[in-house]
Parts: structure tokens; C-alpha cells; sequence
């Protein structure tokens, strides 16, 4: 009998449920699955069998359940499809291939400048992405789409970069760009959002609906999710809080304001801190880099100096941290998240920096200590940004299953 569109709407809700609830829980067992959504039994094995025709579900092992009856597990199938995660950044382009269970398969990556042309840096991309959509295809699994995570302004309904201050780019229409070259769905998302979407899918805020991502590289990028979705605000350009004006007449920024917060509190400028304060004489483990070259400086070194007790860099990270506490109580007036995820180039300095927040912290927030929120830094490091633009491919997969691949 054929179904009305009520059955077939309700049906097709049941089935995101039941691959949520698989997703976050598997292997689970049918059973398990009925008492863990409360869908009935007979309604669970209907989109189980409808889910392993179409080869996103599989069978495990035969196990016996607490009452002695066998009970075989499912998972997702990772043969249900591949999807591509790709992430162009101001210094490196990164892409991985991943299957329909999250697995990993390949990664590949490359370094780019902002002295190369915008076509050069884009067919760097392409070709990247044609690797591993070639490696997909071999393994014959079929294609599920692409998700880019690019940095700054992103209208990503439309698939189209607004404006990237860092990279100096505007107006680049680079769902398009994809889909003519791939031929696949294609989903484009700020490089911060993704990142927050990866650390709650697959990384440090696992299970934590309310969440900021902090993205701090060359620029300083914020992903917020609320109520496990991401906050795109009324046209998709929220999230920009490395550009929140702290200084009215401070130092400029790329932008073309002046004052932002990602100004103060970058690596590159910690950097620069130490480097000025050396030239100056300050006394330091680290004025023999200074001195090999003016260049020499990293922040990685600067972290190690500061792990060994040299006063001018933990001086200095003690500062940043400070500042970071400044622009963090503002998001937590706001937002009032559950958990803080430190990303991007300061993940390395997590351990040094996270104490200096909370430190700070409850005198910047309105609430003081009241506003319970949770610092951590990022699992997925570097990688958060391709991780979330998977994710980005593999929760549209799993919003409408059934006519995904069609």
C-alpha cells in the first residue's frame, strides 16, 4: 500500500532519530535502539532494513543479551559512501577523505602564502580534492559531497566567500566553483563553524550542545553552537568575534578597523611581544634565537621557554591570557555557553593558557563565579576545520537518507 505524505514525513523523521541514536551510540542492537528513541520494535526493524538496503546500516557479530536472547549489533556501514573535508586556509590547504563511519582514509596537505594568486591557491585545492575523490571512487563507494570550511565572512546557504581579511580575498563564489568541477552537493561553512561542529561531533565537546570554538591562527575565528546546531545569526554572518573592537583608537587591523581583539591576542603577536622586549635588552632563554636570526622566533619555542621558567615568556603568555579572558567574558555574557574549546594555534599552549583564563575569568563575567563554563583545549588541533566540514556533509546525509544519493 502506498503511503501518504504524513506517513512519509513521519517516517523520514523516524529515521533521523534512529541514525542519530545509532550514530552516538552504536553498535547498538535493535532493541537498544527501540529503548533508547521509543520508537516501537516493529517500526525500528522497517527503517533498519530500509537503512541496510541501501547500505548505511550493517550487521555485526552475534552477541546474547543480559536475558540470554541473541541480539545483533548494528553500526554504520562505512562502504555507505565517502565524503571529502576540506579546509583553505591563509597559510595551508588541508583535506581528508573520510567514509560513512567517520573513519579516516586519507589526509593530505599543503602549504600555501598569501602571496600567491587567489587561482593558484584554488586549483591547489581542486587538485587536492580530485586526489581523494579518485582514491573514493577506486574503493567504489559512492560519492556523498564536499564541505569547505574557508576563513572569514561566509554566506553559506549560498556557498559564496563574503569577504576573507586575511587572505584578502572577496566575493568568490566557491560552491559553484566546486560543483561545476566535482559535480557533487557542496556545503560551505566559516572555517570557526566547522571547527566547533568537529570538536562536538568528534572531538573535545562530544555530548556538549552549548559551545564556543575558538579559532586562533593568524586571525582569531569564533564557532558557536547552540543547542547543537550552529548560530549562523539572520543573514549567516555571526561568529566574527575576533573582530570585536576592544581599543577604539588601537592598533589597525586587517580588516580596516582598528582595535580588534584578534589583534592582541594572536600567536604572531605574542611573537612580536618577545622580539621587541629582546631587542630591548630584556634578559631571556631566548635571546640566542634573536640573535641567529630576527625570524627565528616561534611560538612553540616561546611555549617551551616559558614550560622551563623563563620569566619574559611566561610573562608574556601570562598577558595573552589575560587578554583572551577579556574578550571570552564578553561571549560568556552573552551566550552563557557550557564549555569554552581553545582551537587553532593555541591548543599547543592549552595547558599554559587555560589556568591564566580561569584565573581572570570571573572578574569579567557579570555572573562571576556563578557562570559555570568549561575551558578546554581542542582534540582535533589542526584538523578541527576538515573534520566539521565532513561533518557538515555527513549530517545532511543523515537528515534525509533515503533520497541523499539520489
Amino acid at each position: 500500500m502506498t503511503e501518504t505524505a504524513d506517513q512519509l514525513y513521519v517516517r523520514k523523521v523516524n529515521t533521523v532519530i534512529v541514525l542519530d541514536a545509532l550514530r552516538r551510540m552504536q553498535p547498538i542492537s535493535r532493541a537498544g535502539l527501540s529503548k533508547k528513541t521509543g520508537l516501537n520494535r516493529s517500526t525500528i526493524s522497517s527503517i533498519i532494513q530500509s537503512l541496510l538496503d541501501i547500505h548505511f546500516v550493517r550487521e555485526t557479530e552475534l552477541v546474547m543479551d543480559r536475558v540470554g536472547r541473541p541480539a545483533m549489533p548494528l553500526t554504520l556501514d562505512p562502504n555507505g559512501g565517502f565524503a571529502i573535508g576540506l579546509e583553505i586556509n591563509v597559510d595551508y590547504v588541508s583535506a581528508i577523505l573520510v567514509d560513512f563511519n567517520g573513519q579516516l582514509r586519507r589526509k593530505l596537505y599543503r602549504s600555501v602564502n598569501t602571496n600567491m594568486p587567489q587561482h593558484e591557491i584554488l586549483m591547489t585545492a581542486i587538485r587536492m580534492t580530485t586526489t581523494l575523490v579518485e582514491l573514493g571512487r577506486e574503493q567504489e563507494l559512492p560519492f556523498m559531497g564536499i564541505g569547505i570550511g574557508l576563513p572569514g565572512v561566509v554566506d553559506s546557504h549560498g556557498g559564496k566567500l563574503i569577504f576573507a581579511p586575511n587572505l584578502g580575498w572577496r566575493d568568490l563564489d566557491i560552491g559553484w566553483l566546486f560543483f561545476n568541477e566535482f559535480n557533487a552537493p557542496i556545503l560551505v561553512e566559516n572555517e570557526a563553524n566547522c571547527a566547533a561542529l568537529g570538536e562536538y561531533r568528534y572531538g573535545a565537546a562530544r555530548g556538549v550542545n552549548s559551545l564556543i570554538y575558538l579559532s586562533a591562527g593568524i586571525g582569531l575565528g569564533g564557532g558557536i553552537l547552540i543547542d547543537g546546531e550552529v548560530f549562523h545569526g539572520s543573514q549567516g554572518f555571526a561568529g566574527e568575534i575576533g573582530h570585536m573592537q576592544i581599543q577604539r583608537d588601537g592598533i589597525p587591523c586587517a580588516c580596516g578597523k582598528r582595535g580588534c581583539w584578534e589583534i592582541y591576542v594572536s600567536p604572531r603577536v605574542l611573537i612580536e611581544n618577545v622580539r621587541k622586549s629582546l631587542q630591548q635588552g630584556t634578559a631571556s632563554s631566548l635571546t640566542p634565537l634573536l640573535q641567529r636570526s630576527e625570524y627565528a622566533l616561534t611560538f612553540r619555542q616561546i611555549l617551551e621557554a616559558a614550560e622551563h621558567g623563563d620569566g619574559l615568556a611566561t610573562e608574556v603568555l601570562t598577558q595573552l591570557g589575560q587578554d583572551l579572558a577579556a574578550g571570552i567574558g564578553n561571549l560568556v555574557n552573552i551566550f552563557n555557553p557550557t564549555t569554552i574549546v581553545i582551537g587553532g594555534t593555541l591548543t599547543q599552549a592549552g595547558t599554559l593558557l587555560i589556568p591564566a583564563i580561569q584565573k581572570q575569568l570571573p572578574n569579567q563575567v557579570l555572573a562571576g563565579e556563578h557562570a559555570l563554563v568549561q575551558l578546554v583545549p581542542s582534540q582535533l588541533g589542526v584538523d578541527a576545520c576538515v573534520h566539521g566540514a565532513i561533518a557538515l556533509v555527513l549530517d545532511a546525509v543523515m537528515r534525509d537518507p533515503t533520497n541523499w544519493l539520489n
